[in-house]
């Protein structure tokens, strides 16, 4: 659905349901986004102590660039995690990629479906 066809469509309304529309926006909606970068930050927060706490597994990652074995298929290979938290990348992770080995430059839980090679503030090739 384009920006075109949702204005096409909020024409159709009628002045009650524009004034619904509004007061939706304006209210409800607008507070929803200012709050989910910090509700996004808490959940990898309880996601990681979790992690660190052995509770929730973590991501098929290597962490030493200086033991990386021989073969690339021995490094795992990149997963997008999508929006599930506990397989997110962490900073230092190493992961292999099309053939190529990188690094987690930093944790993100934003753009988490940018593949390696196209994320350079992300990951660091090796």
């Amino acid at each position: 659905m384009t920006f075109e066809q949702v204005k096409q469509d909020i024409q159709q309304l009628t002045d009650d349901e524009v004034e619904k529309l509004g007061v939706w926006i304006y209210g409800d909606e607008r507070e929803r986004r200012s709050t989910l970068k910090a509700v996004e930050q808490a959940q990898a927060e309880v996601v990681k102590e979790l992690q660190d706490a052995g509770k929730l597994p973590l991501p098929d990652a290597l962490t030493d660039p200086e033991k990386l074995p021989a073969a690339i298929s021995d490094v795992p290979e990149w997963v997008s995690p999508g929006t599930d938290h506990s397989m997110m990348y962490r900073e230092g992770d190493i992961i292999s990629y099309e053939g190529a080995h990188y690094r987690v430059l930093s944790a993100h839980t934003t753009a988490t479906h940018w593949p390696p090679d196209q994320a350079h503030a992300l990951f660091e090739k090796l």
